[in-house]
């Protein structure tokens, strides 16, 4: 019965995120739209609730430095508060801001920085 539940569930995830995802990329916004679907895809996890709320929490916080800093350029991962930050910043001080306020962040476990900075000669 549960699985009956899940299947129009699961299909209109897909079709919103298909249908959406050639407008968000051309944005420059996919991250955004789809962290949603990144949420709803931590819900039917089997984890504990506490666990999936304090990895939600850690990635609305690494959201918020980015709006704050008003850059989507990192992508977030994670996954019993191990957080995988990916992306590329071509400007060094918005780096080392951003940087030093996901350290900030309380909960993380596990620190995966691959996120880089480039100048204008590399």
């Amino acid at each position: 019965m549960k699985f009956r539940k899940f299947i129009p569930i699961a299909a209109i995830s897909v079709v919103v995120s298909l249908g959406s995802a050639g407008a968000a990329y051309a944005l420059g916004f996919l991250d955004i739209i789809t962290a949603p679907k990144t949420l709803f895809d931590r819900a039917i996890e089997a984890r504990s609730t506490s666990d999936i709320l304090l990895d939600n929490k850690i990635v609305i916080a690494v959201n918020a430095i980015m709006g704050k800093l008003g850059t989507i350029k990192a992508s977030t991962e994670i996954y019993e508060q191990r957080l995988l930050i990916t992306g590329l910043f071509d400007y060094k001080k918005l780096y080392n801001k951003f940087r030093f306020e996901v350290k900030k962040i309380n909960d993380i476990n596990d620190f995966y920085w691959h996120l880089h900075y480039l100048n204008e000669m590399e």
